[in-house]
C-alpha cells in the first residue's frame, strides 16, 4: 500500500496499479495517494541497509506491528516486534533475489 501499488494480502485492501513505481519518481502526497497513506519509492535493487530503503522498511514493519496488535495476532503464536522487523528485512532480501533472477533471466 505504501508503494501505491495493488497486491493481494489477506484482510487488507490496497488500491492502485500493479506496476512498481519508478524509484526516481516523486511519491504523491497523502491526499493524492490512492490509499490515503504516505507512499515510498524504494529502489528494489538496493540493500536493506541502504538509506533510501530504511524508511520504507521501518514503515512497513510499523504497519505490520500495528495490525498485529489490533487483532491479526489472535490465535497466532507470540511474536516480538523485533521478529516482525527481521521478517520484513528477510522478505526484502527475497524480493532482491527474485528481482536479480528476473533481470538476469531477461537479458
Amino acid at each position: 500500500m505504501r508503494l501505491g501499488i495493488e497486491y493481494n494480502v489477506s484482510k487488507f485492501e490496497s488500491k492502485g496499479s500493479r506496476e512498481l513505481p519508478d524509484p526516481e519518481s516523486t511519491p504523491p502526497s497523502v491526499a493524492e495517494s490512492a490509499n490515503g497513506v504516505p507512499e515510498f519509492r524504494p529502489d528494489f535493487t538496493a540493500d536493506a541497509k541502504a538509506l533510501t530503503v530504511r524508511p520504507f522498511l521501518k514503515q512497513v514493519a510499523d504497519d505490520v506491528i500495528e495490525e498485529w496488535e489490533a487483532g491479526v495476532s489472535q490465535g497466532e503464536p507470540k511474536v516480538t516486534h523485533e521478529k516482525i522487523r527481521e521478517a520484513v528485512e528477510v522478505y526484502w532480501v527475497r524480493l532482491q533475489v527474485s528481482l536479480a533472477n528476473f533481470i538476469g533471466g531477461s537479458s
